[in-house]
């Protein structure tokens, strides 16, 4: 159950970073996107250590 809830973490976390991307006229884009890349890699090590096949 764990793990669902991290791959749907994972998705919604991707979505977020590509909306982000697509913003030209947010000036904090960048800074915005370092942070969704720091959450997306923070849940993609733990479906690495928690959810081994």
């Amino acid at each position: 159950m764990a793990c669902r809830a991290f791959a749907a973490a994972f998705v919604e976390l991707v979505m977020a970073r590509r909306v982000a991307a697509t913003c030209v006229q947010e000036a904090n884009r960048d800074s915005d996107i370092n942070a969704l890349d720091a959450e997306i890699n923070a849940v993609n090590d733990l479906i690495a250590v928690k959810c081994r096949g």
